[in-house]
Formats: structure tokens, C-alpha cells, sequence
């Protein structure tokens, strides 16, 4: 599938020489597992908060609000400061912001209301590529990992457990209104016809829960 599909795509700068790189996320639920039971209930509007970094690097630390309306995926974000970041490990909201941080302004005020808290690290490998035309990006992501040591989210040597456990990948197309016809035509070769709601977080809670 990977060598389909760069015959047509090219590697994703970002990935640099390698051609992968590391995405590291801290996810956050209310203290009665609001955003996890709307997942699972398959709820048509619902939203998260995550804080993602790239390779472990705490030099561009991203606050992100994924939204999900009707299986349509739409992402709010804003860059935060290691110390921001360290304050809402901690689970303290009630950090200072900047007129441009909205999405920490949103998750603060928020707070207030359910009561935030960070719930779980996700860890996976990512080997991304682009379409040269329109806004598509195919990822294969590896190594999908978890832990419930939130305290150890900056931490390179964190302790991270396999989420799934039969070295699948998870293989992502994101586009915006219709998908390339070279792209749909590797779709149908490979039989992947089929599309599956998987969500990283669902899974890593599972894992620590059965853990």
C-alpha cells in the first residue's frame, strides 16, 4: 500500500529525510468521561481537547480542539508555552493566556463548567504523504501506544504499552471534497473499500482500562 501510494505522492516535508516522525498527544476528559462516552455512543456533534507534540520536542507545544459533526472532522489549535503546558499536566486551568491562544481560552472556560482533567498519552510513529494536487493527506500510522502516566507526556523515555496488538496500522485519507481518482483506484486494488471509525483516545482509555 505505502509503495502505491508514493508512486503518485510525495513524502510530507515535515517528515523530514527519514520520512517519519513521532506524534505524541495528552488527551483531556471531564472528570466523568464525557468525551469518551460520546465517542463510543457515536454522538454526531462532540469535541476533545488534546496537547500534541511532534518527536518529543517541547520547543512547539499544540493545543488542539477536534471537533466531530456528522463523522466530518474540523481542528481548532493554537501554540502554547512549556509553561502552560506543565500547568495543565498538572491540571491546573486557570493559567494566563493570550488573546490569540482562543482554543486555551475555550478549554479554561470549559473547565469550569466539567471539570477537565488530563486523561491519557498517545504515542505513534507517522509516515505521512501528500497528493501534489488538492488538500490530501494519506498517514500510515505505526506503534499506536498508550499510557496513563500523563505526569510523563514531555518525557522522551516515557513507559508507553501497545495499543493494538497484532502490529496493525492505521491508514488515514484526509481530504476535502472528493478523493483523487489515482487514490480511490489504490483503494480498490488493496480491497480497503470499507471505511472504519477508529479513534486513537477510545482505544488508549480501553488499553489502560483492560491494563
Amino acid at each position: 500500500m505505502r509503495e502505491a501510494v508514493s508512486s503518485i505522492c510525495e513524502p510530507d516535508t515535515h517528515a523530514g529525510c527519514e520520512g517519519s516522525y513521532r506524534v505524541r498527544s495528552l488527551y483531556f476528559d471531564t472528570l466523568d468521561d464525557q468525551y469518551l462516552s460520546e465517542n463510543l455512543a457515536g454522538v454526531n456533534l462532540r469535541h476533545k481537547y488534546r496537547i500534541r507534540v511532534y518527536n518529543c520536542d517541547s520547543d512547539r507545544i499544540t493545543l488542539e480542539r477536534k471537533e466531530t459533526e456528522i463523522g466530518l472532522k474540523h481542528k481548532d489549535s493554537c501554540l502554547i508555552s512549556l509553561d502552560q503546558c506543565n500547568e495543565l499536566m498538572k491540571g491546573n486551568f486557570f493559567v494566563p493566556f493570550e488573546d490569540k491562544q482562543v482554543v486555551l481560552q475555550e478549554m479554561c472556560a470549559e473547565h469550569m463548567l466539567k471539570f477537565l482533567r488530563p486523561a491519557v498519552i498517545v504515542d505513534y510513529l507517522r509516515i505521512p504523504y501528500v497528493y501534489p494536487s488538492g488538500n490530501v493527506r494519506i498517514t500510515f500510522d505505526h506503534n499506536v501506544s498508550s499510557s496513563a502516566r500523563t505526569e510523563d507526556f514531555l518525557n522522551k523515555d516515557a513507559m508507553i504499552s501497545p495499543v493494538l496488538f497484532d502490529n496493525s496500522v492505521v491508514l488515514e485519507i484526509k481530504y476535502d471534497d472528493l478523493i483523487p481518482h489515482g487514490i480511490r483506484n489504490i483503494i480498490c486494488r488493496h480491497s480497503l473499500n470499507e471505511q472504519t471509525a477508529f479513534s486513537k483516545y477510545v482505544y488508549a482509555r480501553s488499553n489502560i482500562k483492560n491494563g
